[in-house]
């Protein structure tokens, strides 16, 4: 058991969970600020409507890179100082598309601006988690952590709420330039807000640990021995392929197929992410209650199964109400299963060891978030329909739910200390 640090103590863990809400929001908003505005920038920059998904995966792609090598710098620089530079990436990678001009002449000069600003924002995306992890490892009680992971987890969602109601209308209103540059500000105010808790919470940070690849394979390696991570490995790789693919491609889903405009589907994206925040702290009130993590993320895939379903059979002649529903139950299941898996990390490895297994065991999300978007996204282009590749996806959701039943014993094993 690790020792009880100064900073746990009620005050102290509080504006932890804060500040690092505060970071998990702002990045967040950095990674779907423009996949929610997508058909605005399909219309002015004549990009393709699918363009949203390759946007996704690429700013996964570098947070899949950097999330690997968080641990190592979380413990050389501070868990608190590498979440600064999250903000500054995540500001820098909001500023980088607005230099593609308003000119759909300039074609791969935008295509590179936005891929660039991709690529940054999405790097500051990847190193936010294992620094979080690492703080409130350290800040929360044993019998706390599944609900405290869960509420710092839920401002991820609370992240994508705040830019699917406030990014559409903006960017109608100022221009997607201005909307993305007013964007960046704040997330370089969120670096300066939570600075005065350098001192505090970076006093265990060695400045002498090595930033070498050998580090970063054991933190994969780490996990992948630790039998009793392996089938949240696989699950957190499948729900994440699903969904980040909805994350990119929801709002424009919503007006191909639909028919929506685009701040009612802003709407709706904000409704499934607000569900989301809610049913994130629901999962991990009942985990920290003894309801396993394997039954609650069997139970989210198999929800997921049934809220895709139909959004696939979603046309013109369905209802506000209708849309509003499958909205509700997307945010309840697709939206809400990260806090719980992440909980469950600190409970399979020593403490010392929660870092590096963090930054490990979301390589494998990361991966899938990597994936997920572009092989929808092509599925759908391909098939000429969204349905194709909602099916697919939920065929493996249901092995991973499979899976992940069939090793609910492995998951009951104490962790190694």
């Amino acid at each position: 058991m690790a020792k009880t640090s100064p900073s746990s103590s009620e005050p102290g863990m509080v504006s932890a969970v804060l500040a690092m809400m505060l970071v998990q929001t702002a990045v967040m908003i950095g990674v779907v600020a423009v996949p929610v505005m997508a058909p605005l920038l399909s219309e002015t920059l004549g990009f393709p409507a699918g363009f949203a998904g390759g946007f996704q995966s690429l700013a996964f792609a570098a947070a899949a890179l950097m999330t690997v090598v968080a641990g190592t710098l979380v413990g050389r620089y501070g868990a608190i100082r590498i979440n600064q530079l999250c903000c500054i990436l995540t500001a820098i990678g909001l500023c980088l598309p607005t230099l593609a001009g308003v000119d759909r002449a300039l074609g791969d000069m935008a295509i590179a601006a936005f891929a660039a600003g991709a690529f940054v924002a999405g790097a500051g995306y990847g190193m936010a988690t294992p620094g979080a992890s690492h703080v409130l490892a350290r800040v929360t009680p044993a019998h706390m952590r599944g609900f405290v992971f869960s509420v710092k987890q839920s401002a991820v969602t609370l992240g994508g709420l705040i830019a699917g109601v406030m990014v559409p209308p903006l960017a109608q209103w100022l221009g997607w330039q201005q909307t993305l540059l007013l964007l960046a500000l704040g997330a370089a105010t969120c670096a300066v807000l939570v600075h005065p808790l350098v001192k505090r919470l970076d006093a265990d940070r060695n400045a002498r640990a090595q930033l070498d690849l050998g580090a970063v394979l054991a933190n994969i390696a780490l996990v992948w021995h630790t039998p009793s991570l392996r089938p949240i490995c696989v699950t957190a790789f499948v729900y994440a392929c699903v969904q980040c693919a909805l994350f990119a491609l929801y709002v424009t889903l919503l007006v191909d197929q639909v028919g929506s405009t685009l701040i009612e589907a802003g709407w709706l994206y904000a409704v499934m992410q607000g569900t989301g925040v809610v049913a994130r702290i629901g999962w991990g009130w009942l985990n920290d209650r003894g309801v396993s993590a394997h039954n609650i993320l069997a139970w989210i895939g198999i929800g997921t199964i049934a809220a895709t379903s139909a959004l696939a059979s979603a046309n013109s002649d369905w209802s506000w109400t209708a849309l509003l529903v499958v909205s509700v139950v997307l945010g309840a299941t697709t939206v809400s299963w990260n806090g719980v898996y992440l909980a469950e990390i600190p409970r399979r490895v020593a403490a010392a060891k929660v870092s590096a297994a963090t930054s490990g065991t979301v390589m494998f999300s990361f991966i899938g978030v990597v994936i997920g978007p572009a092989t929808f996204a092509a599925v759908a282009s391909t098939s000429g329909s969204y349905a194709g590749a909602i099916i697919g996806f939920n065929v493996t959701i249901a092995i991973s739910v499979v899976y992940l039943l069939s090793t609910r014993a492995s998951g009951a094993a104490s962790p190694a200390h």
